[in-house]
């Protein structure tokens, strides 16, 4: 009686190591199919960083332009600072010749 025990006991520890070496190696269809998610994982992030770096280049000519735009504003506004120094300087001049010409104005 004793060895059907341990016939038992031996054949319930085969098929624990035949469940357990099943679940660590899984078979051909399942890591094909694990392969396959791996893979359009991989294509996603890779479409991801595509649109990231397609992003990154549209803000960094977005950012050119803007400071192609802040140079020139920034030259036309040095213009007209030195073209209204001019103007007052002129005023100046007139008005002191004007003054000279007639001094109760």
């Amino acid at each position: 009686m004793a060895w059907i025990f341990v016939i038992g006991i031996i054949v319930l520890l085969v098929v624990a190591l035949v469940v357990l070496r099943r679940r660590r190696f899984p078979d051909e269809g399942q890591r094909r199919v694990e392969s396959r998610a791996r893979l359009a994982e991989a294509d996603r992030h890779e479409e991801a960083a595509a649109s990231h770096e397609s992003r990154a280049e549209t803000a960094r000519a977005e950012a050119q332009e803007l400071a192609a735009r802040a140079e020139q504003a920034a030259a036309t506004a040095h213009e007209s600072e030195t073209a209204a120094a001019e103007r007052r300087e002129a005023a100046r001049e007139q008005a002191e010749r004007a003054r000279k010409i007639d001094p109760d104005t």
